[in-house]
């Protein structure tokens, strides 16, 4: 997906959920810039992506032993780093983190390119009906805008 889907699919899940929460970190600007910081991190793993141009020469460096929609979109990244941020007792941040990652992982598995969502263990991956970049992806994108 292009990076104006997947911040209007992780602003979508952000309404969606954030009514429900407790009036914390997590339902605040901060809470919602955390989702959308972290819906478009998983792209670092490709240079040509907005953010791995952003962070390069490190997207370089994770291109070189991660393949694109590979380790960085698995659901046991966020899960792990959930967890680690619950222990470490910033549980406050880690939902947001979590719900904007997973956001990017679910968003790209509507695409015919697809996701292993459990990558290394299983080489398992869902794949959706559009193209990234395509005609339909610009349906999606203008429905989510009109949605939010």
């Amino acid at each position: 997906m292009m990076l104006k889907t997947h911040l209007a699919f992780a602003l979508l899940c952000w309404i969606t959920v954030s009514a429900a929460l407790p009036d914390t970190v997590s339902r605040s600007l901060v809470g919602l810039s955390l989702v959308l910081l972290a819906s478009v991190v998983p792209d670092i793993d490709s240079h040509k992506s907005f953010v791995g141009r952003l962070a390069r020469p490190l997207s370089d460096v994770i291109e070189g032993f991660a393949q694109h929609r590979g380790v960085l979109h698995s659901m046991l990244l966020p899960s792990a780093a959930c967890f680690a941020l619950i222990i470490a007792g910033y549980k406050q941040l880690a939902f947001p983190l979590f719900l904007g990652y997973c956001s990017h992982i679910i968003a790209d598995a509507l695409t015919s390119e697809g996701v292993a969502p459990f990558s290394p263990i299983s080489g398992l991956r869902i794949h959706g009906l559009f193209s990234t970049g395509g005609l339909l992806e610009y349906v999606v994108f203008v429905s989510l805008v009109v949605v939010n």
